[in-house]
């Protein structure tokens, strides 16, 4: 199994088990979230998990915003499943990933702008 695999898995049976989603399953979901990126750095998988927060509330579709996350995920592994994202998405992720680059490993780094490039989000 693949580790991005795992990560969506693994997020994904949090959502499944919630059935009242509050402060201590945001919490399960952020340890969650961190041991899968452990090779990540990580203020940039925070960074990822605060917008993740964000879109929960200013959206209020969990399901939604667990998707988005999913995908990130696979990014920061090195891994992209291919998941659907916005151009506003990609945007977002080239100015993360921008304020963190002088901690980022130059793989890492190298890996995510090339997709952001190659979805048209340099500029």
């Amino acid at each position: 199994m693949r580790i991005a695999d795992k990560l969506a898995d693994e997020l994904q049976e949090w959502y499944d088990t919630c059935k009242d989603i509050g402060i201590r399953e945001y919490d399960k979901l952020r340890i969650i979230w961190l041991r899968n990126l452990s090779g990540s750095v990580k203020g940039l998988a925070d960074d990822f998990f605060r917008e993740f927060l964000s879109r929960c509330t200013r959206n209020n579709d969990v399901q939604a915003a667990l998707r988005w996350l999913i995908v990130i995920g696979s990014i920061l592994l090195q891994d992209y499943n291919n998941g659907a994202l916005t151009h506003e998405d990609w945007v977002q992720i080239r100015e993360i990933v921008n304020s963190s680059a002088d901690t980022m490993s130059l793989d890492e780094l190298t890996y995510i702008m090339q997709l952001v490039v190659e979805h048209g989000a340099l500029n």
